[in-house]
């Protein structure tokens, strides 16, 4: 079931499902723009989350927000999950009719993208879904959209209980610093591809760019700069893997200028050539 959609823009606002071949992720990390829950019926599949792999089984739910880095490595033939996929935009309409939540929450869920559903939690989920999908949604009707924002705030509320029960309070920066890294990570995926300059993310922020940098190693273990280079860089990847791009549409499509300094910046990161990558990834 897919609600239709809201934009141009958007393929899908809600979709639910168990098919897992629709839910749009690749072998190789990419940035997502849409959140998932879901619980795993049956088999096995590997994800990796900014980094971190999990094989998920049977009876574990996995989570994921836009802005995430996630690749779906490999699944079992027999791999089977009941999912909800929403929208951004229908994401960012839920959490904005919810209560304030933690932004530790978030990087929480980051690191525990998976856990194992209680019996309580996974009868929880079954229901929700079975609700919204008896609601035959449609985006053109404004009550259906709303009742169906009723029914997944109590998804992610129930979500957000499971965080202040095994997230604890210790090694937790201060909640305004996490404040300004999400505001910060959440401008560099609007703004990548005109803005690589730490300046202007600061300016934005209205702090210097040595308290930015400050906040983004607390809280991610990077630089500003690190930070915007390394998400650069993984959209090349992600481009580079696309046949439908040439290297000089990349570059355009990203911003630089000249194709040098398209070929100096990857190489500096990556350690190989543009069409190195491109000619390995392809093996």
């Amino acid at each position: 079931m897919s609600m239709d959609k809201t934009s141009g823009k958007e393929e899908y606002a809600l979709r639910i499902s168990d098919n897992v071949r629709e839910i749009p992720l690749k072998s190789y990390p990419t940035y997502i723009d849409f959140s998932l829950v879901g619980l795993c019926r049956g088999g096995n599949a590997t994800f990796e989350v900014h980094g971190k792999e999990h094989t998920l089984t049977a009876g574990e739910m996995i989570v994921f927000f836009p802005r995430q880095l996630v690749s779906l490595r490999r699944q079992s033939p027999d791999f089977s999950l009941s999912y909800l996929l929403l929208s951004y935009t229908l994401y960012t309409d839920v959490m904005g009719s919810l209560p304030r939540f933690e932004i530790h929450f978030f990087f929480f869920m980051k690191e525990h993208f998976y856990f194992s559903a209680t019996a309580e939690q996974a009868d929880n989920f079954s229901t929700y879904v079975d609700l919204i999908r008896q609601q035959r949604l449609t985006v053109e009707d404004p009550l259906s959209r709303a009742r169906a924002i009723h029914l997944l705030d109590a998804l992610y509320i129930d979500l957000y209980h499971h965080y202040l029960l095994h997230a604890g309070t210790t090694s937790r920066p201060a909640y305004r610093k996490e404040q300004l890294a999400y505001t910060f990570y959440d401008l560099v995926y609007k703004h990548y591809k005109e803005h690589r300059d730490i300046a202007f993310y600061a300016g934005k922020m209205n702090i210097s760019t040595t308290y930015l940098t400050m906040i983004t190693k607390e809280t991610s273990n990077k630089s500003a700069k690190e930070y915007i280079s390394d998400f650069i860089t993984q959209e090349i990847k992600a481009l580079l893997r696309d046949n439908r791009f040439n290297i000089q549409e990349i570059a355009l499509k990203l911003n630089f200028p000249r194709q040098s300094d398209f070929n100096r910046f990857f190489k500096k990161q990556a350690g190989l050539s543009l069409s190195e990558y491109r000619r390995n990834s392809r093996k």
